[in-house]
């Protein structure tokens, strides 16, 4: 209610301190990849944030990444963490990362 009529927001549901399902990154995925191709020939911006912006958010950032960018994962979760100026911390979601 308190957004400018300029922003859209989408929710993803995800849980604290577990792996996201797969519809979430799947949805996370469409969602980015839509925008970014809606707006390759302009300088809007996408946000990603969950509770603290470092473990969910790390996440899927992350996977898409990796699973869109075809980046190495720890190539992306380097970038992630040195751009977004603090580390993912939590190990699950640095493990999971690792084995794409």
């Amino acid at each position: 209610q308190e957004l400018p009529p300029t922003l859209r927001y989408s929710k993803i549901l995800t849980m604290g301190h577990e792996i996201p399902n797969r519809k979430t990154i799947l949805r996370f995925k469409y969602l980015v990849k839509k925008f970014l191709t809606a707006n390759k020939d302009n300088d809007k911006l996408i946000g990603v944030h969950c509770t603290h912006g470092l473990n969910r958010t790390g996440y899927l950032v992350c996977r898409y990444l990796i699973d869109v960018e075809g980046m190495e994962p720890n190539a992306a979760i380097e970038l992630f963490n040195k751009s977004r100026g603090h580390p993912i911390e939590r190990t699950n979601y640095i493990q999971d990362l690792q084995k794409r």
